[in-house]
């Protein structure tokens, strides 16, 4: 039985004989005051004791909150890393695969030549090719000579 204010404001009791209440119903007013006030009290408790066991499902869904993070943030570092690691191979593969084409079409420019380095080996090839027939001999004859020493 629940307790309302509108039960308490029209709460009355008899006088009986001038001045007096009859104590039967006093009593029974009070019994059924206190049934309800026990009621209000388990009820409070019932309420308070919800409310800790809610309080300790929120702390202990926090802390696997905060678990689950702290590993899904870890996946994540591990993947970032390792997505790193391969980027930065599949770049030096891809470098490798741009020298070696480069060199096998006999393009300079593709192996990370300057361009004043590539001026300088077109002098060079212009001066070899100015040496006049006796000097190209004797350079042939050297070579030779070279080539008998290490074969020999």
């Amino acid at each position: 039985m629940s307790i309302t204010i509108e039960e308490l404001d029209s709460l009355e009791f008899e006088i009986v004989k001038q001045k007096y209440y009859n104590a039967n119903k006093v009593n029974a007013k009070l019994d059924e005051l206190k049934a309800g006030v026990r009621e209000l009290i388990e009820e409070n408790q019932s309420l308070k004791n919800s409310i800790a066991e809610s309080e300790k499902l929120a702390a202990a869904s926090d802390a696997m909150i905060n678990s689950a993070q702290q590993v899904a943030d870890a996946k994540i570092s591990e993947a970032e890393a390792k997505a790193d690691e391969i980027i930065r191979a599949a770049q030096e593969k891809a470098q490798g695969i741009i020298t070696g084409a480069a060199l096998q079409s006999g393009s300079p420019a593709g192996v990370g030549l300057t361009e004043a380095q590539l001026d300088l080996i077109d002098e060079l090839n212009r001066k070899l090719d100015s040496l006049n027939t006796s000097q190209s001999t004797q350079i042939f004859k050297i070579k030779q000579q070279l080539m008998n020493i290490v074969i020999g």
